[in-house]
């Protein structure tokens, strides 16, 4: 219920920016006065490592390309952007890690499955002081929230033995700054940096423990900074209308938690990259 109030928010947020009355808000190019949104697909490669915190060790890693949407709206106002973007990433993923024995603690070498649902909502606020400099670098903040649904599917260790899957879900909510610069290339298109710093606050992993007899039990995680970088390039299709391509990398981590009935979440580094190709329309 928790996510799902979060998630409604989310969708509610954006739907009243894209309501905001037109008059308050008529499209004027040259001072910066206009709506827009964005749709856009991307293709992302998904990296996920847990490790052991005593020695560094590699427990297990997650690896595959899972495709994705994303939406945006915003609001400009006398150099103000103001707005708000939600995603959706499905799909499928390789797990390569270990399955231990809750008897003798005995490790075996697991090769499976992940299911990935990955959800993040933010908004945001940018400030630019005009639409035709070359030269001006573009500050932004924001805030968001992240859900993942992590599955590890059923699967057979390298000991012949079965092992059950594990549901597991994330959630945190983050802060972040960045900046972006836009260079033009041709009179129709333009190429930019787009940076940005993250902190994660309050990250908590909850895990069905239903296999070894225990109750639904959730984890508070340390939290960490993250990052992400892109190279978005924009080609006006029209006077309103750009079709936009963006590579992108990104990064963070979480740190260990404090043991529950016998077992702890270890510390794990997310690295994704990818890239999202879409269109963007002022109105």
């Amino acid at each position: 219920m928790k996510v799902i109030n979060r998630l409604l928010f989310l969708v509610v947020l954006l739907i009243s920016i894209a309501l905001i009355p037109f008059k308050a808000f008529s499209v004027n190019r040259t001072d910066l006065n206009n709506r827009d949104g964005y749709v856009g697909f991307s293709f992302m490669n998904f990296g996920y490592k847990e490790f052991n915190p005593e020695n560094g060790a590699l427990f297990d890693r997650e690896d595959g390309v899972i495709p994705g949407i994303s939406i945006l709206l915003a609001v400009s106002k006398n150099g103000w952007r103001v707005g708000g973007c939600f995603s959706l990433f499905m799909g499928g993923v390789d797990y390569n890690g270990y399955s231990q024995n809750l008897v003798t603690g005995a490790l075996s070498p697991l090769a499976t499955r992940t299911s990935q649902d990955i959800v993040d909502g933010y908004v945001f606020a940018e400030y630019r002081k005009s639409e035709l400099s070359q030269t001006e670098v573009i500050p932004y903040f924001g805030l968001g929230y992240h859900y993942w649904l992590r599955e590890i599917q059923n699967g057979i260790d390298d000991a012949g033995n079965f092992v059950p899957g594990l549901s597991e879900t994330y959630d945190w909510k983050y802060v972040f700054v960045g900046a972006k610069h836009f260079i033009s290339m041709t009179h129709r298109s333009e190429l930019g940096i787009d940076f940005r710093l993250l902190r994660i606050i309050d990250p908590v992993m909850t895990i069905d423990l239903g296999f070894a007899g225990l109750p639904r039990v959730s984890y508070d995680l340390g939290p960490r900074f993250g990052w992400r970088l892109a190279i978005p390039w924009h080609s006006s299709l029209d006077s309103v209308a750009q079709f936009i391509i963006e590579p992108y990398i990104e990064s963070w981590e979480l740190g260990q938690s404090r043991v529950k009935y016998g077992f702890y979440e270890p510390p794990s580094k997310t690295r994704n990259y990818g890239i999202s190709v879409g269109i963007t329309q002022r109105f």
